[in-house]
């Protein structure tokens, strides 16, 4: 092995730091803990920056590790994984990945991230309800980069707002709780119904195999309610698989949503999957967003991080979508609307990136000219 660049070391040393301060810190604390020590082992640093460059930041490594505490429930950093020990998790881990180094890079080497929190569903699903008062047409969802397409399985799913209310079956086995801190969202009793619910992802997980199913729960992080809600999840769609298509998510939108009903509205819906997107990337998905739009009314209700909307408005010839000087810990929900030659976008409020909270910040009913005629 090639002896990295120190600068390169160094900066994967100060994110791992950051991803222990700003995302795991008063949320995942095994995973906070796990961060800290990972940030000073420059000899495990080296070891992931000789593997595909898809590997060199936290969460690959993470979920490698925990993928192979799953695989092997008896050893015993996954006993504190599991909440059955009060050991520390750090030297564990280390100590596993540099002795199981093989192991750990091979998932390193054949696997990504994809991230497929249910949680969302808490936001996403307001925004459905406050398209759905607009208009007397069908809703017809089209989900980029669904992953396993467990968002699109929101209507089994019990949404709990606290004072605000419920959504979904009060018997099902994901309960997802989301904190509202301001506003007056759309809270209704069930989800809209929708003509058609369709995912689009360019490598799906086969939720009905179990190494695949595995995977998705090792995305998670230990000590959170992420971890058990996500295998739930996983269960509800093994026993009834959501529509997932395999593709790409600008070069086949249009053709996926060509197989929408014609008479519906096309609810297009990302959550954190137009950010890994690179500049270009999202001013593709911009205009094939706005192209949809020429025959049909198009809505993209987006969670995604601070600037990712703005730059794909501009493609879309809307108005500046939102503040750009936002920190990360907070996703931002949006809806551009699109027909024709119009794009209107709308900010409905800040959220937690996996639905924990929800800041909603719009009242009124979308534009008209989105849905009628």
């Amino acid at each position: 092995m090639a002896a990295p660049d120190p600068a390169e070391l160094d900066a994967l040393a100060a994110h791992w730091r950051d991803t222990a301060r700003d995302s795991f810190a008063g949320y995942a604390p095994l995973y906070e803990r796990i961060a800290r020590a990972a940030a000073d082992d420059r000899d495990l640093l080296a070891r992931v920056l000789a593997e595909p460059r898809g590997a060199h930041w936290s969460m690959p490594l993470l979920a490698a590790v925990h993928d192979l505490l799953l695989a092997e429930p008896d050893l015993e950093l996954a006993a504190i994984y599991r909440g059955e020990s009060d050991g520390d998790p750090a030297p564990l881990f280390l100590a596993l990945a540099r002795d199981r180094w093989d192991d750990v890079a091979a998932r390193l080497r054949t696997r990504h991230i994809q991230t497929n929190e249910p949680g969302r569903t808490a936001v996403l699903v307001p925004a459905l309800t406050w398209l759905a008062r607009a208009t007397d047409r069908p809703l017809a969802r089209l989900d980029v980069g669904a992953s396993a397409g467990l968002t699109l399985l929101a209507d089994r799913y019990r949404l709990d707002y606290g004072t605000h209310g419920t959504t979904g079956p009060a018997g099902s086995p994901v309960v997802v709780p989301c904190q509202v801190t301001a506003g007056a969202p759309p809270i209704a009793p069930e989800v809209p119904a929708l003509a058609a619910c369709v995912g689009l992802d360019r490598d799906p997980i086969d939720v009905t195999d179990e190494v695949d199913r595995r995977w998705l729960v090792a995305c998670t992080w230990p000590g959170t309610d992420r971890t058990g809600r996500t295998a739930a999840a996983l269960e509800l769609a093994r026993q009834e698989p959501p529509d997932v298509r395999r593709g790409d998510g600008v070069a086949d939108l249009a053709a996926t949503a060509a197989g929408l009903p014609s008479d519906a509205a096309v609810v297009v819906t990302t959550s954190w999957v137009v950010g890994y997107f690179d500049t270009d990337a999202r001013a593709a998905f911009g205009r094939a967003l706005a192209d949809l739009a020429a025959g049909r009314p198009v809505a993209w209700v987006a969670m995604e991080g601070p600037g990712v909307a703005d730059e794909v408005a501009r493609a879309t010839a809307a108005p500046a979508a939102h503040i750009t000087e936002r920190s990360w810990d907070v996703s931002l929900l949006s809806v551009t609307l699109l027909r024709g030659d119009q794009a209107v976008h709308h900010h409905l409020g800040d959220v937690h990136h996996h639905g924990r909270t929800m800041d909603w910040q719009i009242d009124g009913a979308p534009d008209p000219f989105w849905a009628l005629g």
